[in-house]
């Protein structure tokens, strides 16, 4: 199970995640991604391949610019359901 979720709400709408990104803000933003359903493999902050195919999936589910890259858009709809 995966655990509390700590973001700095200021500096997201700066914040651009994407392929090859690591650290905590892939962390983050891979157990937002796991609990709105859309499994990016393992929560260990590395963006890869399955990091980016629940990205785009989710992307595509929230009707959002569907481009692989967890920005202010992404974000927002990923923070949004919580």
């Amino acid at each position: 199970m995966w655990g509390k979720v700590h973001l700095d709400q200021a500096s997201i709408p700066n914040l651009t995640l994407d392929q090859g990104a690591q650290g905590q803000d892939v962390k983050n933003a891979q157990g937002l991604l796991l609990a709105r359903g859309n499994s990016p493999g393992p929560v260990d902050g590395i963006f890869g391949a399955q990091t980016l195919a629940a990205t785009l999936a989710f992307q595509e589910a929230a009707a959002i610019g569907v481009d692989g890259q967890i920005g202010p858009q992404t974000w927002g709809a990923l923070l949004n359901h919580f």
